[in-house]
């Protein structure tokens, strides 16, 4: 399994998250982790939506086809 595929399943049983937690659990350094984020955003997979009133900080959630994609990979594990 990839490292997409990690970043699918992470967000599928965690739910919407910051890029610091996705990148600590997944053993990633935040850059090389946005590098695979972006394409996957283009691809209709991830919405990023930036929140805060004071401090506005990007988060991550799975779009209906990205949770459809993590859902399989779940599924065959």
């Amino acid at each position: 399994m990839g490292i997409r595929e990690d970043v699918l399943l992470f967000l599928f049983r965690h739910g919407e998250s910051k890029l610091p937690k996705i990148a600590s659990q997944l053993d990633l350094d935040q850059e090389d982790l946005l590098s695979i984020l972006r394409p996957m955003e283009l691809e209709g997979l991830l919405k990023r939506e930036v929140k805060g009133l004071i401090r506005k900080e990007p988060f991550y959630s799975l779009t209906e086809k990205g949770y459809n994609e993590a859902r399989k990979i779940n599924d065959s594990l």
